[in-house]
Parts: C-alpha cells; sequence; structure tokens
C-alpha cells in the first residue's frame, strides 16, 4: 500500500498546487509556503530517497504517531522502537534520508 513512497515522477510543486491547498483550507498561499518550510526546515521541497527517487520532504513525529495510534502495543514498541514511537516531542527528527522509513515503519506497526 505505501509504493507512492519508493517513486516519485519529477513533478514539481507548481505555484497553482499551493493555491489548490490553500482554497481546499481555506487559508492564504503563503500560509501553505510558510508550512512547507517550516515542516522542513528549509531544504526545499524535496530530496533524493534511496538514490534515485526525488520526493516530498517530510518530518516524521513520533509522538504524532504516539498521540494518534491507539494501538494497546504502543507502549512495547517505545522500547523497541524509540525513533518511531514516543510520548514526547523529540528536539532532532533525525536525517531527511530517514524520515520516509520511519514513516513506513510506522504504518507497519499501525
Amino acid at each position: 500500500m505505501l509504493d507512492f513512497l519508493y517513486f516519485y515522477n519529477n513533478d514539481e510543486i507548481a505555484e497553482n498546487d499551493n493555491e489548490d491547498a490553500a482554497n481546499e483550507l481555506g487559508c492564504e498561499v503563503n500560509a501553505i509556503k510558510a508550512v512547507a518550510i517550516l515542516e522542513t526546515e528549509g531544504p526545499g521541497s524535496y530530496y533524493s530517497h534511496n538514490k534515485n527517487d526525488t520526493v516530498p520532504a517530510i518530518l516524521y513525529e513520533r509522538h504524532v504517531f504516539y498521540r494518534n495510534t491507539k494501538n494497546p502495543k504502543k507502549s512495547s514498541w517505545m522500547l523497541k522502537s524509540p525513533s518511531i514511537v514516543h510520548k514526547s516531542q523529540s528536539d532532532s527528527y533525525g536525517l531527511y534520508s530517514q524520515q520516509y522509513e520511519e514513516l513506513i515503519k510506522a504504518y507497519a506497526l499501525d
């Protein structure tokens, strides 16, 4: 189900994409751009994943996964995979190259 994470067709986020997102969310285009910059810490919209796949940059947030999963195993997951699930927000999210792998592991858990 996560095949889309392993490839990207090199389309860039265009101004009309930002406009469409802003219209759907009912906010200003600059708000969309500001969140994109903040959430990716400014490396740009894309980075190279698996050496040859260009993907949108993301930050995986383990505390959000913890908060949103209802699975009773999450406490044991914290011991086994603290980079995937944790009660508190991290000071460091790790490398951008790790973000999709963490998302994929979290998806596999729940």
